[in-house]
C-alpha cells in the first residue's frame, strides 16, 4: 500500500471518525475523507465537517550505515463549521490517537514510529485543526529482486 492509501485507509475505515464527518457523496455512507488537499471553497464541496490530507510536507533521508529510511511529515486537515469547536476538538484528538505512536503499513517500508503535533487554522468560514503526522520509515530489503 502506498503512503496516501495508508493514510486514507487509517482515516476512512475508522467507524468512530466516520460518524464525526459528513458523507460524500451525500447519503452514500462514505465518510468525507479526501486525499487531494480539498479545501472548503465552493458550492461543489462537501458539507462540513470533513477531513483532507495531501502529499508530504517534507520527505528527508533517514539513513544509517547499514539501513536506508525516510522521515516524512504529512498534514491532515480537519474542517468543521464555525461554532462546533468542541466537536472539532474531539475529532482532532481521535485523529491524533489513530496515528500517534502507531505503525502504518506502507509497501517497501517498515514503519518505526509515528508522532503527531497539532496547529489551529480558523477562518471566517470554518474552523480547522491541522494534525501533522511525523513518520519514520525504514526500507525493507527485498531479497527476491
Amino acid at each position: 500500500m502506498n503512503l496516501t492509501a495508508a493514510f486514507y485507509q487509517r482515516l476512512a475505515n475508522d467507524t468512530t471518525l466516520a460518524g464525526m464527518v459528513t458523507d460524500f457523496p451525500p447519503g452514500t455512507g462514505v465518510p468525507a475523507v479526501f486525499t487531494n488537499g480539498r479545501v472548503p471553497s465552493g458550492p461543489d464541496d462537501p458539507q462540513l465537517p470533513y477531513i483532507s490530507t495531501t502529499g508530504e510536507l517534507s520527505d528527508e533521508a533517514w539513513d544509517t550505515k547499514t539501513d536506508h529510511g525516510r522521515f516524512i511529515n504529512r498534514d491532515i486537515y480537519l474542517y468543521w463549521p464555525k461554532g462546533a469547536t468542541a466537536d472539532l476538538e474531539d475529532a482532532k484528538e481521535h485523529v491524533r490517537s489513530l496515528f500517534h505512536r502507531h505503525r502504518l503499513a506502507v509497501d517497501g517500508f517498515r514503519s518505526v514510529v509515528a508522532r503527531t503535533s497539532v496547529r489551529i487554522n480558523n477562518t471566517d468560514d470554518y474552523e480547522a485543526r491541522i494534525v501533522t503526522v511525523m513518520l519514520r520509515l525504514m526500507e525493507v530489503d527485498d531479497e527476491s529482486s
